[in-house]
């Protein structure tokens, strides 16, 4: 079993202290609504369900708070007359690269897709831009790492309502992003398999009430990695929250801004492998954690790892108790057209041991955690030179992320290894 970390789990990692609206504290335990495929916009009372499913986006490390400050200023909003006159699409990098949470200068790197004409406003290539429902989106620029795709993207809705979209903190509680929510699947041709945007949004500032611009950061599966490739974006549904709606208000009016419709974009994809660095390091201790590999790119730190785990045994539960404790369960996951859960597969379930891993760079400071399983743990750059990691594996996964002095961290770690990068 993967061990993942909430949001909530991500907030006390990195101890960020903040006043967050009532609609953003809601949002973190609930963000919105899950709509059937059926419908089309539903930012209307009558179009929204009031019960049933929401589906999670976990926002990769951010710590969020209101969009309006003390004094009442919207942040990220821009004079939308001054940005009618300055081209956007072919140079979204330029301007939130700085705000995102994995921030870097994609602009120096990135490949342009397509570039606005200045007397229309619209792009010049239309290969990737499509409109449904109201809704059209144009991909603009793109770089890849090998290991993950970031892609930006410029979202314009007839209906309007970003203007109302609250604001989050991306690092050390200065930087700020706008968040914009997708459902639907995305896949990279050599993988074949369509990957749910169930963690995936889009972080970038509102141009105007009817504008969005950001970027999506994509990360291969199981680690994997690519030279060449398709980038096959099949997007089913748009959300984003509402700076002014009370949790009072989401119980009654459900669903904040929530657009469905079909946005397929396929975008050839060229790794650029200049400034990654792969090392080896295959370090492990008598427990049986292993840090295997790190991987460090412009603007992200990878650290693979081998975690041990158990297996559970008859001794556990025999097969009448687990046919006790999952007959019903088995009987509601098959009549929503899912595979039951067999006994073998039960027994065979990995266990993986609790761990979190922490990294230094040669100055001390602690690289932004966001996201870790048994497999892998990433981290943000964020501008920062590295030419030397401290990497360490602690037995207490909250603490171990939320631990910032190197000191201290390495005398509670239970692994620790010197990385040297240049």
């Amino acid at each position: 079993m993967d061990k993942n970390y909430t949001e909530q789990e991500m907030r006390e990692t990195l101890g960020k202290k903040y006043e967050p609206s009532e609609i953003v504290n809601q949002r973190l335990q609930d963000v919105y609504q899950q709509i059937g495929a059926g419908g089309k916009s539903v930012n209307n009372k009558a179009g929204r369900k009031k019960s049933g499913s929401r589906f999670s986006v976990i926002k990769k490390g951010l710590t969020v708070t209101a969009a309006v400050l003390a004094g009442g200023v919207l942040l990220c909003a821009s004079n939308p007359a001054l940005a009618a006159k300055i081209p956007i699409i072919g140079a979204i990098f330029d301007r939130v690269e700085q705000d995102v949470t994995f921030s870097g200068e994609y602009s120096k790197k990135d490949n342009v897709l397509t570039a606005e004409d200045e007397s229309t406003g619209m792009p010049v290539n239309t290969q990737y831009s499509v409109e449904d429902n109201g809704v059209t989106m144009t991909a603009s620029e793109i770089y890849s790492d090998g290991y993950s795709i970031y892609l930006t993207l410029d979202v314009q809705s007839e209906s309007g309502g970003f203007d109302k979209m609250p604001s989050h903190y991306t690092a050390d509680d200065q930087n700020t992003a706008q968040t914009l929510y997708i459902q639907g699947v995305w896949l990279v041709n050599s993988n074949g398999a369509g990957i749910p945007f169930v963690n995936n949004l889009i972080e970038g500032k509102v141009v105007s009430d009817t504008e969005f611009i950001g970027m999506m950061k994509l990360d291969l599966p199981d680690d994997g990695r690519i030279t060449e490739d398709t980038l096959s974006l099949q997007m089913t549904q748009i959300g984003f929250d509402n700076k002014e709606f009370t949790p009072e208000m989401l119980e009654n009016e459900g669903v904040t801004n929530t657009i469905l419709g079909t946005w397929n974009i396929d975008i050839p994809v060229q790794a650029d492998e200049t400034d990654i660095k792969v090392i080896d390091v295959n370090e492990k201790n008598e427990m049986g954690f292993s840090i295997d590999q790190v991987i460090v790119t412009p603007y992200q730190v990878k650290v693979l790892t081998t975690v041990p785990y158990t297996t559970r045994d008859d001794s556990e539960i025999t097969k009448e108790e687990f046919e006790e404790l999952w007959g019903e369960k088995n009987k509601e996951i098959q009549a929503q057209g899912e595979s039951e859960v067999l006994y073998d597969d039960y027994l065979m379930d990995k266990i993986y041991e609790e761990f979190g891993v922490s990294v230094f760079t040669q100055d001390g400071k602690r690289l932004m955690p966001i996201s870790q399983s048994e497999k892998s743990a990433t981290f943000a750059v964020q501008n920062n030179d590295i030419s030397q990691l401290q990497v360490y594996i602690g037995k207490d996964g909250i603490d171990t992320m939320k631990e910032k002095d190197m000191g201290k961290m390495k005398e509670k770690a239970i692994l620790g290894v010197t990385v040297e990068v240049q």
